[in-house]
């Protein structure tokens, strides 16, 4: 299991193998100290209670009335700490002030011609390397920095296998960094731009353009904090031509002339020192003469189209990263030229030397849009490399909820009321989950939100099962086979890391989706469902390139446009809020700046204070347990004697098992024989109270199961819970554990507790569990089981329950159930909860 990390051969760096426990664990950090933070991290505030006062009236977008008479209660109610802080006025000229803490807004115009008119349009940017540069200027983020590409293995036993994560571990940095002067250091941009509605009719609309530097790891990059993804730009939106002018080939060849004339302004200094580099001596003293280039730009389909100018779904080559015909979107098994940089532009000298239609021809063949490319300017940027297909649009926001969910939904409105109502009813059975948006109801309603349609995917099978049958509604089946297949191909496109094999897994998922996908085509011909042309969706040919992406650039969360999306929400309450709705721009850029230097400030102040209280308190409810290592229970509940006990579940044959003589067996078969007491000794329960685990108390009860991913070996947290009124329902969570050293179990949690015996170590925390491993005959597993990839296990009965450490639990289970009223307990495991759920349990079975 050791990790073998091999640097670009330009860093002189050498190769290093690292143990499988060490490796990562310093990213495992989402922290970020330095002794380096200023002595005051209000300033220029007078006092810290002056910045905390101005945060909140920022924060809630106060106005100057309501402003003025929080100041004034304060001062006469204020005691210890004074608030300097008069007014209104002296909390906007402190702001005002606090602009030198960060890269402020700038305002440029350019004019671009059309109809023979010059038309001038607005464009606001940070200077992007003014912005860089404040990042390597800052002591606490400076030491966060990747420099070096890196080809990274994993030893199986047998031989090394390549895998990937960040950005640095793509074949793209390397191939840039080897074209790199000697010397040079690699700076790598992830860029992203897409238009937004700021207000709930769209009348109102932002363009916003956020930067991300690839160098730092995806916690600190991904987040909202110092490092992570930031407004940087605001584009025009080209609104101001006459509608009959709105469609025609000029016009939308102007609107992509304007984009990239205004992102021109923002990549000036970009576009500079990609040819010459820039030296600069960083945080850590040490000066590097930096490279940069845009490694990703992260957009939706529409949006890459304008970046890498061409023509978009309706012309003859729809795909930005290859030349497949519009008519051949559906082949999975032809790999098509890919398109290039280099190439596109031979194709426009070879148009722009000649005229009319012999140019519109070429143009034409190629699907391109006669315009120069801002890209183009950036020296070891290949636009169309650059390209990251998007995993929210294509899958959460795209083929699930337009194509997939929409085609079903017509099926089962097909098959009557009474399969709505049922599809309906078993959704809002389904068990909660931590993350997991928990649904009353679908079949009626629509989303905005690609996330819900995200959590849907992951659910809705569960709810269909037995509604959507082979036999009742056979063309529904076999969309619910593609569902199943759509499902497989999204869990590896979100993997955290991939090797070579899950990598192969995922390739093949793609073509298993291409299969079932003709399949219920062909079926649908001259029904009902015959109209859809499935043929013409770019979104599934996008497909095709996702894992040549992974290889080239890392995983999917590195280019994914949901943390860039998430941005979008401060900037519609900017509008909402701190505007009057006139001229928006640049009262919503203000306002963001400021909100950003305030959350600059909020991370000093929680430094600061760090540094200050080295000791951190261990939370109320959570208790301290030393006999285990990776879970902790809730805060400890009022104690009771086994025979209180006995008497509170009298009616629950599953805790006859916590009785002193079966607590003293287990003891006694389950501790190693160093643990045991002296053999004169027989096994003695200290004290026969046991203390409870789990209150009744929401808030309270939920053990945390730590567990190491299989994905990506990083650890996580589960919040589980047994709580007889959660949501005022029973919830009792599953979880699997170690049955031993080779295999893994379900179980539904019971009772969870501590208690202690005469050899001095402990409390042992324990659990009461019902196993879920009774033998299901294959008679009774349906085929559907094996065409949905439903993992089916049925319970013991509760007079089977037993006690295990709760050490031995690896991690949280969500376990569904078949709704199946003529066999006892039987449930299906939601395999797809998340990746390190779908990688542990492939090609898992429960022993039957």
């Amino acid at each position: 299991d050791d990790i073998c990390t091999e640097y670009h051969p330009s860093s002189k760096c050498p190769r290093v193998i690292s143990h499988f426990e060490d490796y990562g664990r310093a990213e495992n950090s989402t922290g970020i100290r330095s002794d380096s933070t200023r002595a005051k991290p209000w300033n220029p505030f007078a006092a810290r209670i002056d910045f905390e006062v101005a945060d909140l009236v920022h924060d809630v977008a106060m106005t100057k009335v309501q402003t003025e008479t929080l100041l004034s209660l304060l001062r006469r109610c204020t005691s210890g700490e004074t608030i300097k802080i008069k007014n209104y006025k002296d909390i906007t000229d402190k702001w005002e002030q606090s602009r030198i803490h960060h890269t402020p807004f700038k305002h440029s115009s350019i004019s671009v011609q059309y109809a023979k008119k010059d038309i001038v349009y607005d464009v606001y940017h940070r200077p992007l390397w003014d912005w860089v540069l404040g990042l390597l200027d800052n002591p606490r983020l400076i030491n966060e920095f990747v420099w070096d590409a890196q080809k990274i293995t994993k030893w199986d036993g047998h031989q090394w296998e390549h895998f990937y994560h960040e950005p640095w571990t793509g074949e793209d940095w390397w191939t840039t960094q080897s074209k790199l002067p000697e010397g040079a250091t690699p700076l790598a941009l992830i860029l992203y731009a897409d238009k937004t509605r700021l207000s709930s009719f769209g009348t109102a609309k932002a363009y916003p353009v956020v930067a991300r530097i690839a160098n730092l790891p995806v916690h600190i990059r991904n987040s909202n904090g110092i490092g992570g993804g930031e407004v940087v730009g605001w584009l025009p939106i080209v609104s101001s031509l006459p509608p009959s002018e709105r469609g025609k080939k000029n016009w939308v060849l102007h609107k992509n002339i304007v984009w990239h004339e205004a992102f021109r302004k923002i990549l000036k200094m970009i576009q500079k020192y990609s040819k010459i580099g820039f030296s600069h001596s960083c945080a850590d003293a040490i000066v590097r003469w930096l490279w940069p280039f845009i490694l990703i730009l992260s957009a939706d389909y529409e949006e890459q189209c304008v970046m890498a100018l061409i023509r978009g779904l309706k012309c003859n080559f729809p795909c930005p990263k290859c030349e497949v015909p519009k008519a051949n979107l559906l082949d999975y098994k032809t790999k098509y030229t890919a398109r290039t940089s280099k190439a596109i532009r031979q194709y426009l000298k070879e148009a722009n030397a000649v005229r009319g239609d012999a140019r519109e021809a070429i143009l034409k063949a190629h699907g391109l849009r006669n315009v120069q490319n801002v890209f183009y300017e950036v020296k070891y940027t290949d636009i169309l490399r650059a390209l990251y297909p998007d995993r929210l649009h294509i899958d959460h926001g795209g083929l699930f909820p337009h194509h997939l969910w929409f085609d079903m939904r017509l099926h089962i409105q097909g098959m009557g009321r009474k399969a709505l109502e049922k599809v309906d009813k078993q959704l809002r059975r389904l068990p909660r989950w931590r993350g997991l948006y928990h649904f009353d109801a679908v079949m009626h309603m629509t989303f905005t939100d690609g996330s819900k349609y995200e959590d849907l995917s992951k659910v809705i099978i569960f709810a269909l099962h037995n509604v959507v049958t082979e036999t009742a509604c056979p063309l529904g089946y076999l969309l619910l086979k593609c569902l199943r297949s759509y499902l497989e191909v999204d869990m590896y496109w979100g993997f955290e890391v991939h090797l070579r094999h899950t990598i192969m897994a995922g390739r093949k998922a793609v073509t298993d989706f291409g299969d079932h996908l003709e399949r219920y085509i062909a079926a649908t011909k001259g029904t009902d469902f015959d109209g859809k042309d499935w043929g013409k969706i770019i979104k599934l040919h996008l497909w095709q390139h996702i894992f040549d992406e992974i290889e080239a650039k890392g995983v999917s969360q590195n280019g994914n446009t949901k943390p860039n999306e998430k941005l979008h929400g401060p900037l519609k309450k900017h509008f909402l809020w701190r505007s009057n709705f006139k001229n928006v721009a640049p009262q919503i850029l203000r306002a963001e700046h400021i909100s950003r230097v305030a959350r600059l400030m909020r991370e000093d102040l929680q430094d600061y204070d760090a540094m200050n209280s080295p000791d951190p308190d261990i939370p109320d409810d959570i208790e301290d347990d030393s006999s285990t290592t990776h879970v902790h229970l809730g805060a400890a509940q009022k104690p009771q004697t086994l025979t209180q006990l006995s008497i509170v579940h009298a009616k629950d044959d599953a805790f006859t098992k916590i009785t002193i003589r079966k607590l003293g067996r287990f003891f006694e078969s389950n501790l190693p024989v160093d643990h045991l007491p002296r053999s004169s000794n027989k096994i003695a329960i200290v004290d026969e109270k046991v203390n409870l685990g789990l209150s009744q108390n929401i808030d309270t009860s939920k053990p945390i199961s730590r567990q190491q991913l299989t994905v990506d070996w990083r650890m996580m947290t589960d919040h589980l819970r047994r709580n007889p009124s959660f949501y005022n329902e029973l919830r009792e969570d599953c979880v699997i554990f170690q049955a031993d050293e080779q295999s893994i179990a379900f179980v539904k949690l019971l009772f969870i507790f501590k208690c202690s015996i005469n050899n001095n170590r402990g409390p042992y925390s324990l659990a009461l569990v019902q196993p879920y491993d009774t033998s299901i005959p294959r008679t009774e597993r349906p085929s559907s089981d094996e065409d949905l990839g439903l993992i089916h296990v049925r319970a013991q009965r509760r007079s089977k329950s037993r006690l295990i450490f709760v050490d031995s639990i690896i991690r949280g289970a969500m376990l569904v159930s078949t709704y199946d009223e003529d066999v006892y307990d039987e449930h299906f495991v939601v395999d797809i909860v998340d990746t390190d759920m779908f990688l542990r349990l492939k090609g898992w079975s429960a022993s039957r």
